[in-house]
């Protein structure tokens, strides 16, 4: 066995301890300079079932909103950003939940014309589409309906008058047990 020379010692725990303590020093910069989140204003609770309003037209920042309760009228287009052209605010009212709103400008006022948010935006959020109501293309946003199989449900739903619960689909071509656990959960009567 060879003896251990003193002098070299030293200097391992030195570059040992050298090198921990510039990794040390690495992790403590990073912590640092990390990303604050962004927040603007205090902070929110976040909603249980959050409401989503669509706007689009004569606003600065048209898009699809969340908000915790149906939102008045003035308060969507505050969260839009506000009109285009520095036009005066509509009559405020009160806004159903999961709906679209329409601003056009007509001669120098604001028309309001109301809309169903598309279903291919719903099954995005989470919001189940009505399957006695839904378009032909509509149901093509379902995951794994095409065309075919849509077109087969309109038909069903027509003859039948509408579906009076959601597993009389099961009855449709296209859809099998596999298919309809599938989108189940994107629909409602």
């Amino acid at each position: 066995m060879k003896p251990l020379n003193w002098k070299t010692v030293p200097q391992r725990i030195g570059e040992r301890t050298a090198g921990l303590l510039v990794l040390l020093l690495i992790l403590f910069l990073l912590h640092l300079i990390r990303p604050a989140p962004h927040t603007l204003g205090a902070a929110q609770i976040p909603c249980r079932v959050p409401v989503f309003v669509q706007i689009e037209g004569e606003v600065r920042n048209p898009g699809i909103y969340a908000f915790c309760e149906p939102p008045t009228l003035r308060a969507l287009i505050q969260q839009a950003g506000g009109l285009r052209k520095g036009k005066a605010l509509p009559e405020d009212q009160a806004l159903a939940p999961n709906a679209g709103l329409s601003l056009t400008d007509e001669g120098g006022q604001v028309r309001i014309r109301q809309f169903e948010i598309a279903s291919f935006f719903k099954i995005t959020l989470g919001i189940p589409i009505s399957l006695n109501r839904e378009s032909e293309e509509g149901l093509t946003a379902l995951p794994g309906i095409g065309s075919q199989t849509a077109r087969a449900l309109a038909e069903e739903r027509a003859r039948r008058g509408g579906f009076k619960s959601l597993e009389e689909i099961l009855g449709v071509a296209g859809i099998g047990p596999e298919t309809y656990a599938k989108i189940k959960p994107y629909l409602t009567l």
